[in-house]
């Protein structure tokens, strides 16, 4: 379930910085990466169309009093001929960043490698050697995942061939005197259907949890034990086969996770999210579903280190513009802060939404157009924004209230603070639909049946909510 809070206007939303990528056939902003706190942003640059071969790469910018500049030169592919895919993973500071490329060398093969590198002096200096993938089938996906210290990352590679000896996996190596070692052994896709095209793969920041989501249907988590990959007790399951886990992202800790289903034709796509508690993973509030079928909502996810915001990304919606919505968890309700975050740009097809990063402190996100064409033809842009404005509004439109006898079962009372008068009251149970409004304090609950709802009231003053049980 989720409630919409008092409105806050676009002004309050704080568009730090656009970055465009100037070549053409270039898609910047096709993968994002921000540090803790969202100072330091790495954006990845593939050539998705082959036309600039090569021209794939990687660039760093660090913002100091509201100005960003380049951090080092690019970082680009090593693969001389042809380099057609990237990712990219910052550590907590912002001062490591791993980086994938893949690519086929001069004699046809396909080739994929990782590389670490840490900022010295401005520089990006690598650390270590290259991890090196190579393929006789074409790699559809190399992604990688940085923990806060960049001592450990996590590498999905994800192949077009499904037999069982080129099946997807997952590995994990940890920085040890200087170079990288594997933990454990590579966690292997068991299932030949059904498989998510894209690997969805999430390292929480610990290094220690990993979420991945082999088929398009179901996620797996795992934590590292004595250096073994050990299974937590179940898999997360999204509602329907006919829909596809797009992305997933862990807490800073691995207990919270968020997940983005993209649901099939005339179907409304959703967000979800789940706690670990003892083992089993429980979901936290109800599903946030698109307005539309025609919205693709969850095509892209991000969760802030404490996993109590969460920001879900849109795209090819109203006339084939994007959006962002970011969500907050009230009393285990997904509750949106301020308005949708919307892509200003006349062209058609921008991807805004299609590719997000929130802060680990949830206080800033940076948003990709990855066919943004407002500069070059089939160009991208990043949009970098400071979320503090929005966030403080919505808290100090917050308001203490009670709800006395609770749990109650026929009749319950609202007591509101001084200077403030109610004007309208309104109950949702535990799905989200709106059971009963009033406009007095004193309110007759014997229509209710037993369980749990949710009292939003609304006043002069701004709109508050809080949990009620009806016994």
């Amino acid at each position: 379930m989720f409630l919409l809070f008092p409105f806050l206007g676009l002004s309050q939303i704080q568009f730090i910085s656009d970055f465009k990528d100037r070549t053409k056939h270039d898609s910047s902003g096709h993968v994002l990466s921000l540090s803790e706190k969202g100072n330091i942003i790495a954006i990845g640059v593939p050539d998705n169309n082959g036309i600039n071969q090569g021209n794939a790469h990687v660039r760093i910018y660090k913002q100091a009093s509201g100005i960003w500049t380049q951090i080092g030169s690019d970082i680009r592919g090593k693969i001389t001929e042809d380099v057609y895919g990237v990712s990219v993973s910052l550590s907590g500071d912002g001062n490591s960043v791993a980086v994938s490329f893949i690519g086929n060398d001069r004699n046809g093969k396909i080739n994929g490698y990782i590389s670490v590198y840490k900022n010295e002096s401005e520089e990006w200096i690598q650390i270590g050697s290259d991890i090196k993938v190579n393929s006789v089938n074409q790699i559809l996906n190399l992604s990688v995942n940085l923990s806060e210290k960049g001592d450990i990352i996590a590498i999905g590679l994800n192949q077009e061939n499904g037999a069982e000896k080129n099946q997807s996996k997952v590995s994990v190596y940890k920085n040890r005197l200087g170079d990288w070692y594997q933990i454990g052994n590579d966690i292997v896709s068991q299932s030949k259907e059904n498989k998510a095209s894209n690997l969805p793969v999430s390292l929480a920041k610990n290094g220690n949890t990993i979420a991945i989501a082999f088929k398009a249907s179901k996620v797996s988590v795992y934590e590292n034990r004595s250096e073994n990959w050990i299974q937590t007790r179940n898999n997360i399951s999204i509602e329907s086969i006919e829909e596809t886990i797009n992305e997933v992202c862990l807490s800073k800790d691995g207990s919270i996770i968020v997940i983005g289903v993209i649901a099939k034709e005339n179907q409304k796509s959703y967000v979800s999210v789940y706690k670990n508690e003892s083992g089993s993973w429980t979901q936290i509030g109800n599903a946030i579903k698109a307005d539309s079928e025609l919205y693709n909502s969850g095509y892209s996810v991000g969760i802030s280190d404490d996993g109590n915001n969460i920001a879900t990304g849109r795209y090819n919606l109203n006339n084939n513009k994007g959006d962002v919505s970011i969500y907050k968890n009230k009393s285990g309700n997904w509750i949106q802060i301020g308005v949708d975050i919307v892509n200003k740009s006349s062209q058609k097809f921008p991807g805004f939404g299609s590719s997000i990063s929130l802060s680990g402190d949830g206080n800033s996100i940076a948003i990709g157009a990855i066919s943004d064409n407002t500069n070059s033809p089939i160009s991208g842009e990043v949009k970098i924004i400071d979320l503090t404005q929005m966030l403080l509004k919505e808290e100090q439109a917050q308001f203490n209230f009670n709800l006395y006898p609770n749990p109650a079962q026929n009749l319950f009372k609202i007591q509101l603070e001084n200077n403030r008068v109610s004007e309208n009251i309104r109950i949702y149970n535990n799905i989200g639909q709106l059971v009963l409004t009033s406009k007095e304090t004193i309110i007759n609950s014997s229509t209710l049946s037993t369980g749990l709802y949710v009292v939003e009231i609304e006043t002069n003053l701004g709109k508050s909510s809080k949990k009620l049980i009806i016994e």
